[in-house]
């Protein structure tokens, strides 16, 4: 059945005769594409010159899936549109001169293509041979509705193509292509086709088929070493963001030792160094609720006054210096009970309290995140037989007289305290600074 035949995806395309209303004598044969999707009729300029319309071209828009196009053409009035077989005619709109209009001579059926489906082999007879010497030079839209009207219709089986008999002759529209490849002419075992799944086929891949793919920019990063498909212990980990690097440097380059066994290091701001505004409105309320608090409930001030002077006792915090510089920053403390420990207290001096949009949370990195996988906790679990969990009770780790971090000067607290810590980094205990004013002050 398909000996000879090359597998196309048709449309609605037929062969016309076009001519000036009063000079029938001067018909032009050409192949009309009748898109419904066109809001004006559109003309080829080798039309216009065969037929003689002469004018001044004028410029119009045209939209496609490309985008807007601003063109130039002339007018074509005063014309007729007449079926092959002179059954039916029809005055077009007024013609817009297009140089493009698709000229692809592949999809206009023939007589061919209705004789290989049997559903359409009646009306083979009905559609006119392929002219060789006429193109398409005809784009008739929806200006002109009496030409899209619908008279007739043949439906096949799913997946073949279906006919339409109109005004102007019959049409195919559909896919005929055998899966997508066209039978090759001759069969040659010797020959072999790849098709857009990477299979190989005796089939000739059909030029008509479009495979849309999104382009997607990969990266690519020039290859460093020999063992590249190699193992290592970070594989399938996530990698540092470009924060947690310039954090890590930070603390390679600014973490210092003094001379009397301290570890110093500058606050970490982030890169440019947000500016920060004065919070001591915000510090001096949370101070008065947390003083009105302590007031009321001797007893919970009696565990903040043990929590504070463990905290003064191991020598984390001390005085702060008065303030000099511009930005100065307030931390606020509150206490929070342990379900299961209600006679002890536990401070927390809150680094995320805003002020005008900012925290001491916001203007600081975080560093990388050396939290414990719960799934990789539960795992380590079936290493050994015996397991030991143990509970931090101090603020601070410090082995012997040795503090294991001081952050000198950083701010000015409250009536209580301040403090200033780095979380999920390796160093974990920090250095307090203690603001105490006067009573009168506050």
């Amino acid at each position: 059945m398909w000996t000879g035949m090359k597998g196309r995806s048709y449309g609605k395309t037929i062969l016309v005769e076009v001519y000036p209303s009063n000079h029938p004598e001067r018909a032009v044969r050409t192949y009309a594409m009748l898109d419904d999707q066109s809001n004006r009729s559109l003309a080829s300029p080798e039309l216009f010159d065969v037929i003689g319309i002469s004018g001044v071209t004028t410029a119009y828009t045209l939209s496609s899936c490309s985008g807007k196009t601003t063109m130039h053409g002339r007018r074509g009035n005063n014309l007729v549109v007449r079926s092959a077989d002179g059954s039916y005619r029809t005055d077009l709109p007024v013609l817009v001169e297009c140089k493009e209009i698709p000229n692809d001579k592949s999809e206009i059926p023939t007589p061919e293509v209705a004789s290989c489906f049997p559903h359409l082999n009646r009306i083979s007879e009905n559609i006119p041979r392929l002219d060789p010497h006429s193109s398409i030079q005809l784009l008739i839209g929806r200006d002109l509705p009496e030409v899209h009207q619908v008279h007739d219709q043949i439906i096949g089986p799913r997946g073949t193509p279906f006919a339409q008999k109109l005004a102007l002759g019959w049409v195919i529209i559909g896919e005929v292509c055998l899966g997508g490849v066209h039978p090759p002419e001759t069969l040659n075992v010797n020959k072999t086709n790849i098709i857009g799944d990477g299979r190989s086929s005796i089939f000739e891949p059909c030029e008509n088929t479009l495979l849309l793919k999104e382009k997607v920019e990969y990266k690519l990063y020039e290859y460093k070493g020999e063992h590249l498909f190699e193992k290592a212990s970070s594989d399938g980990k996530p990698g540092l963001s470009v924060e947690d690097r310039r954090f890590l440097e930070f603390m390679d380059c600014k973490l210092l030792k003094t001379a009397d066994g301290h570890f110093t290091v500058p606050l970490p701001f982030k890169h440019p160094k947000p500016d920060i505004p004065n919070n001591r409105p915000l510090a001096w309320k949370r101070a008065k609720i947390l003083d009105n608090n302590l007031q009321k409930d001797t007893i919970k001030q009696g565990h903040f006054v043990q929590f504070m002077q463990k905290v003064l006792d191991s020598g984390a915090a001390e005085v702060a210096p008065p303030v000099r510089e511009k930005e100065c920053w307030y931390l606020p403390i509150f206490g929070v009970y342990h379900p299961k420990k209600p006679d002890q207290i536990r401070g927390v001096f809150d680094s995320s309290a805003t002020y005008q949009g900012n925290s001491l949370n916001s203007v600081l990195m975080a560093g990388p995140d050396l939290t414990n996988n719960l799934l990789g906790v539960l795992l380590r679990f079936r290493k050994y037989k015996v397991h030991d969990s143990r509970h931090r009770t101090d603020v601070l780790s410090i082995p012997g007289n040795t503090r294991s971090q001081r952050l000198p000067q950083i701010f000015f607290g409250t009536k209580t305290m301040t403090l200033a810590c780095f979380r999920k980094y390796t160093i974990t205990s920090c250095r307090y600074i203690l603001s105490t004013p006067s009573r009168t002050e506050l």
